[in-house]
């Protein structure tokens, strides 16, 4: 039997070092990792979410050949928030619709809806060979609270591989 399990952990180790690196596929590629700052929030964001808040955040972006959606996500120490572009481009662009996914510090998950304006993308064209990227605009309910409407700047860098 130790035999056995010797040979095949050694047949597992040969294969994984003989296979090519993990290569980014368009419809794969790795997504962006930086920091979401709120420059103002409403009186209706509540206490919770207030100016010169900073998240943790993700950027997906759609690239071409992506078949996933382009999405934002925003981590704080209690809860996370997912916001996917409703658009085709996908890219947080402009303005436009965001259907949102938060799971709180409760131990919930809660569903709800947006919109983002005004935000400006540099670099103009994202492409699988983009290293940085920043972004700045508008967004309203963020963190489901309705009637909420913050204004943010953002930074990202290509996830290391």
């Amino acid at each position: 039997m130790r035999i056995g399990n010797f040979a095949s952990g050694l047949a597992v180790a040969i294969i994984a070092t003989t296979l090519p690196a993990h290569s980014v596929a368009p419809n794969d590629h790795w997504p962006f990792n930086g920091l979401f700052h709120v420059i103002t929030a409403t009186l209706q964001c509540g206490g919770n979410l207030q100016a010169d808040e900073i998240y943790t955040a993700v950027y997906r972006p759609v690239i071409a050949g992506d078949t996933q959606p382009g999405a934002l996500h925003l981590y704080k120490l209690r809860h996370a928030l997912r916001m996917v572009d409703t658009s085709i481009q996908g890219q947080f662009r402009g303005s436009g619709n965001y259907n949102g996914t938060q799971f709180t510090g409760r131990g919930t998950i809660e569903s709800f809806g947006g919109t983002y304006s005004g935000v400006v993308v540099s670099p103009a064209t994202i492409t699988a060979t983009t290293k940085f990227v920043t972004m700045a605009g508008t967004v309203t309910n963020l963190d489901n609270r309705t009637g909420c409407i913050v204004t943010f700047r953002a930074s990202f860098d290509l996830r290391a591989k």
